[in-house]
């Protein structure tokens, strides 16, 4: 996988619009997350993609009512794609689709090395290919609840912690990995929460980036575990994921800079790591009940 991955997948599929993000779920992997949408069909087989030992797992956002669709240059049978289905492509197979009529869907690509390792971590046995049949859609409501949390991300770049695109991402390929025959179950791996000094080293490198620029590689490599043992583990000990940990210290820190009435709250948002007032005002409000200029009034700043 690399960087330029959205723009090739816009490219070959006769996007308009391919807007990506970055997710560095593991040091062996990166994943891209595409948004491709059309509006004018070229009635043409879509472009070759890039052979590799990856796969995509897309969601469908609109219905594509007549699927064309081929693999390692065979035909498989017609059938017609419903938005909220996930569809699963394997890139060592060539998958091309007709362009008939206009489309749009959210793309993960998952490249093996990555795969393999969260079989690994989660103490499955490797398989060789996963399991679906060309061409058809699945109803896969957690998939779909996952891809969709993304969606903001695309219009509000700004405003996505990569411990957030990192966790999603990280979920879809844990989901993948053990859904559709990449993993072949084992005996339960029991793991329990972080260790004192774990706990503590996580919290301290959060509280220290409330920017969101830390990702999920660089908080568990500090923990000296994996990037899925670690979202585990800390969860186990938090009760919230990372990127619930920082929205909570963000607000934390929000609410303690705002008894001090002569804070700007554009101050406030860049102090507790916001990308703007408007982000701010929009998250506090959702996580507190009430936009923060209120909760400063109702909270005894002192002038």
């Amino acid at each position: 996988m690399h960087t330029t991955f959205g723009d090739i997948l816009g490219e070959r599929l006769h996007a308009e619009h391919h807007p990506a993000l970055l997710a560095r779920a593991l040091p062996q992997g990166e994943v891209s997350v595409v948004e491709v949408r059309s509006e004018q069909p070229t009635f043409e087989l879509t472009d070759p993609l890039p052979p590799e030992d990856a796969v995509i797992a897309a969601l469908q956002l609109r219905d594509f009512p007549v699927q064309e669709y081929w693999e390692e240059g065979r035909p498989a049978p017609r059938t017609s794609l419903v938005a909220g289905h996930l569809n699963l492509f394997d890139l060592k197979r060539d998958p091309r689709f007709r362009h008939v009529a206009p489309f749009h869907s959210v793309h993960f690509h998952l490249p093996r090395i990555l795969l393999d390792r969260v079989v690994d971590d989660t103490g499955g046995a490797r398989r060789r290919d996963i399991d679906y049949r060309p061409g058809v859609g699945i109803e896969d409501p957690v998939f779909t609840h996952l891809a969709l949390s993304v969606m903001p991300a695309f219009a509000h770049p700004e405003r996505a912690s990569r411990l957030f695109v990192d966790h999603v991402a990280l979920a879809v390929a844990v989901h993948i990995s053990t859904t559709y025959g990449l993993a072949k179950p084992r005996h339960h791996v029991a793991r329990g929460g972080l260790s004192s000094w774990q706990k503590r080293r996580a919290l301290e490198l959060i509280d220290a980036h409330l920017d969101g620029g830390l990702g999920i590689t660089e908080l568990a490599r500090s923990c000296r575990l994996s990037s899925s043992h670690f979202a585990h583990a800390f969860k186990q000990s938090t009760g919230l994921t990372p990127h619930q940990w920082l929205r909570y210290r963000r607000i934390e820190k929000a609410k303690r800079l705002l008894r001090d009435a002569t804070l700007p709250l554009v101050h406030v948002a860049a102090e507790c790591g916001f990308a703007n007032q408007s982000h701010f005002t929009r998250v506090f409000t959702v996580v507190v009940g009430t936009p923060p200029g209120e909760w400063r009034r109702r909270n005894g700043s002192h002038q």
